[in-house]
């Protein structure tokens, strides 16, 4: 028999489930097959050891991983015409940005069992970061000979981006 790796997503869990017989034909009941571990019921079989099998129903009732994200972000600007055709523009923006990933395996699952956790395990990961921007220009526009048109724009930008 021929050991297929499935990967970490679902896509490979489920090709671990379609290339591999799932019984070797070896029938269980429905009790069985929702209430145990595939991995456990592959060890009783001849040769079950070279399986690496999850249930998947038992993997989606058992894992909780939910990802929480909160955003604000505010922008401002300002225009003054200082004397004739001389303008100073300012524009600033902040941005904050909180992401927090909840995870909990309850225990009934093969990484589980494999982290020898018959009471479950999880974790809390939580992430902060903002930004700030301030851009100033001035700008002085003038004509020549009501044919020619010119513009003279000085700028400054500063920024900061934090993790």
């Amino acid at each position: 028999m021929t050991k297929v790796e499935g990967g970490g997503s679902l896509g490979g869990a489920l090709k671990q489930t379609i290339l591999q017989p799932l019984t070797g034909g070896v029938r269980w009941t429905n009790e069985q097959l929702l209430g145990s571990d595939l991995a456990d019921l592959f060890s009783e079989m001849y040769g079950g050891d070279n399986y690496d099998a999850n249930n998947l129903i038992i993997n989606n009732q058992s894992v909780t991983n939910e990802k929480y994200t909160r955003m604000a972000t505010v922008n401002a600007g300002l225009e003054i015409d200082i004397i004739k055709d001389l303008t100073f523009r300012t524009s600033g923006s902040y941005m904050w940005q909180q992401v927090r990933q909840d995870y909990w395996d309850n225990g009934n699952t093969k990484s589980a069992a494999t982290n020898q956790s018959s009471y479950g395990y999880g974790y809390r990961n939580n992430s902060e970061k903002f930004s700030w921007q301030v851009t100033n220009t001035l700008n002085y526009g003038f004509k020549i000979a009501d044919a020619h048109n010119f513009n003279v724009l000085v700028g400054q930008e500063h920024g900061i981006r934090s993790q």
